[in-house]
């Protein structure tokens, strides 16, 4: 189950009932986001953008974050935003960036 394993990240993330453990929160979040969970591929997109658990690579974070965006999570649409607005693995786009933020607002 996809948002199970998502929850499994968080919980390496954060040490919630398990000590932390960056090398399982990618690899939690990294299940989940191939699975098709909306917000693992936030989570993954912000391990990538973070160097959570592997190589800081804001190209990847910022495809994470654009499918997690595309599927309606009000987060990965907030961070897709601020990617377009700092340059962040994309070319700046302010416009863009409003766009998404937009997005964000409403569904949050």
């Amino acid at each position: 189950n996809s948002i199970a394993q998502n929850y499994l990240g968080y919980c390496y993330q954060h040490g919630k009932g398990i000590c932390k453990n960056e090398m399982k929160t990618f690899e939690w979040y990294l299940k989940s986001a191939f699975a098709g969970c909306a917000d693992g591929q936030c989570n993954l997109g912000y391990c990538y953008a973070n160097a959570i658990g592997t190589d800081k690579n804001e190209t990847k974070a910022f495809k994470w974050y654009l499918k997690s965006a595309v599927a309606g999570c009000a987060e990965g649409q907030c961070k897709l935003g601020e990617c377009y607005r700092l340059g962040k693995g994309t070319d700046k786009d302010e416009t863009k960036a409003f766009e998404w933020y937009l997005k964000s607002a409403v569904a949050g």
